[in-house]
């Protein structure tokens, strides 16, 4: 099991919480976001590089599915 966080800063803490909660438990968590998270401590992986070309690069065809 793994936390992945897309395109949030996670600045609000009703989603930060579960990203720590997550981090806390030893889950890996990653994040693709542009800019800083409040999670960037947490985080195994950090990809900054724009959700959408990113998510078709790594899921090619989901959104033809």
């Amino acid at each position: 099991d793994a936390v992945l966080v897309v395109g949030s800063s996670l600045m609000v803490y009703s989603g930060f919480r579960f990203v720590q909660a997550a981090a806390n438990a030893g889950l890996p968590v990653a994040a693709l976001n542009l800019g800083r998270t409040r999670a960037d401590d947490l985080l195994s992986l950090k990809v900054e590089q724009p959700c959408a070309p990113a998510l078709a690069f790594l899921l090619p065809g989901a959104a033809n599915a």
